[in-house]
């Protein structure tokens, strides 16, 4: 239950230091392990890890050092490495997923030490735990996603509307590729990264069965996981959007559009830069 992560959450947020620190995921309780993905998935932490990955199959690997906080992060940070890994891994890849009881594919060798630390909005979120029980609650309601704050649930058109997925950004430091023997490499616990707990190589698999699932891979585009509930290329989305910003711009006596509209940004976890193109949408739906 996400409550049983409430204490997890916050000794976390406590412990984590503000500047790069050492961990060892395997020190970590499985309650913690989750409260850790969370925290990284709501951009509180970042994280950076070395690891190998491999395919089963194969001898050959690649050695990475990378950076990440948010859902997207991870994706980020190695997209380039992907794409290379799937122009020489795609062959293996189909052909495993046509094996029904095959083992997972991929081997993920976490080199330790791990390095995490606060975000700026992890630090805040520190300082709210100390702050009054609302401030407290407001803390977990976000890292969980729970669509309540203040102890009143976030309403849409009478429904539940959770907080968007925290996008995030992430870097690759440093890359090499490898030529060893995969059957020797021992699988090291790297922890849930994903944004909804998945394991890293759960997240390369589905980022792999992904570009499979397309005729003709575009090598350079960049896949990313959903990773808000808006997607303003759905007019449905737009509408619902729309919706939002009429209801607050009537309320405030029809002042400041244009703060209204960044704050629909921030609500619906779309991107600063849609600005323009959320007013040019509002106001062709709502003409004077």
């Amino acid at each position: 239950m996400d409550n049983d992560l409430h204490t997890p959450i916050e000794q976390l947020l406590r412990s984590i230091p503000k500047i790069w620190g050492t961990f060892d995921i395997d020190s970590l309780s499985q309650a913690e392990q989750d409260a850790l993905a969370r925290l990284t998935a709501a951009g509180l932490v970042e994280r950076r890890h070395r690891m190998r990955l491999r395919m089963i199959s194969r001898n050959d690997g690649f050695d990475a050092t990378f950076e990440a906080t948010g859902c997207c992060g991870l994706i980020d940070a190695l997209g380039g490495l992907l794409r290379q890994a799937f122009d020489e891994w795609e062959t293996d890849f189909v052909a495993w997923k046509k094996r029904d009881d095959a083992a997972p594919p991929f081997v993920v060798e976490c080199i330790q030490p791990s390095h995490w630390r606060l975000t700026t909005d992890g630090v805040s979120a520190r300082s709210d735990l100390d702050a009054d029980e609302t401030a407290r609650r407001c803390v977990f309601d976000f890292v969980l996603r729970q669509g309540i704050f203040d102890g009143k649930a976030r309403l849409l058109d009478n429904k539940i509307l959770h907080p968007p997925h925290v996008r995030g950004q992430g870097r690759l430091i440093a890359c090499e590729k490898i030529s060893e023997d995969a059957r020797q490499a021992a699988v090291v616990n790297i922890g849930n990264f994903g944004p909804n707990g998945e394991t890293l190589s759960q997240v390369l698999e589905q980022w792999f069965t992904q570009k499979t699932s397309t005729e003709k891979p575009n090598a350079t585009a960049t896949t990313e996981p959903e990773t808000t509930a808006t997607d303003w290329g759905r007019s449905d989305h737009k509408a619902t959007v729309c919706r939002w910003i009429r209801a607050r711009y009537l309320k405030n006596g029809k002042t400041n559009k244009a703060e209204v509209i960044r704050a629909a940004l921030a609500y619906f976890g779309l991107p600063a830069d849609y600005e323009r193109r959320v007013r040019t949408e509002y106001d062709k739906r709502h003409k004077k």
